[in-house]
């Protein structure tokens, strides 16, 4: 697991995230001073997506660009001194002195600060992810389990006909950070219900976003998850 954590968290420092900051460290003046510039130019919301994209125009090696992605993800302006106290020290451990040089921490020291900036659109698009989860609880898991249950005879002895039910698993993140599950058994005219609600709600979504473009044009932040933080939509 890379030592990353949520943006305003110090990242926990381990090999792979080492491996990252070299290769921020082994960029050109040049690349730095170019990717900088174009992040700060940015407009709207810099999602993943735009995010992979903006890097993707200044460097020219395929390679570098998740772990440049990966940092500028993971790591802020304001976190930044403590993370290079803790690497300071980290590189400092006898087993981990040539894993990271002197040359290679002072030249850290002298990038990250230009790289890892408050951009606007960066920042716009941390405040929308924030907004999106500050109300309600954060949904982990929505599975809609198809099975069916027999009816048997007063003896208990035959099957004399099938039922088919559906169980609702909906599992979501409770307010001490504990996953919390309720399960609730559908019928087929609820399944059809809750199909027919969804389509609406994103009827209303659609309806909803034409507006505020209207009103903010590019001002609504096409918000993406990992995929530990996306809610499954497994149905058995």
């Amino acid at each position: 697991m890379r030592g990353f954590r949520l943006p305003g968290m110090v990242p926990i420092i381990n090999q792979p995230m080492v491996d990252d900051l070299l290769v921020v460290a082994n960029l050109e003046e040049d690349q730095v001073s170019r990717l900088a510039s174009s992040l700060r130019q940015a407009d709207g919301f810099l999602g993943p997506e735009r995010l992979r994209g903006a890097i993707k125009e200044v460097l020219a090696r395929e390679a570098q660009v998740e772990p440049i992605f990966r940092v500028l993800q993971n790591i802020t302006e304001a976190n930044l001194p403590e993370l290079l106290r803790g690497l300071d020290e980290w590189r400092r451990a006898e087993e981990n002195r040539t894993r990271l040089s002197e040359i290679e921490f002072e030249r850290l020291e002298e990038c990250l600060p230009r790289l890892l900036q408050s951009y606007p659109a960066l920042e716009r698009y941390r405040k929308a992810c924030r907004l999106e989860e500050i109300t309600g609880q954060s949904l982990e898991e929505v599975e809609l389990i198809c099975d069916l249950r027999p009816i048997f005879d007063s003896e208990r002895r035959q099957v004399e006909g099938l039922i088919p039910y559906t169980t609702l698993k909906v599992v979501v993140t409770g307010a001490d950070g504990l996953p919390v599950s309720l399960e609730a058994v559908l019928s087929a005219r609820q399944v059809t219900g809750l199909v027919e609600k969804a389509k609406k709600a994103q009827q209303k979504l659609k309806v909803l976003r034409e507006l505020a473009e209207q009103w903010v044009p590019g001002g609504v932040p096409k918000v993406e998850r990992t995929d530990q933080e996306k809610g499954g939509d497994a149905s058995e």
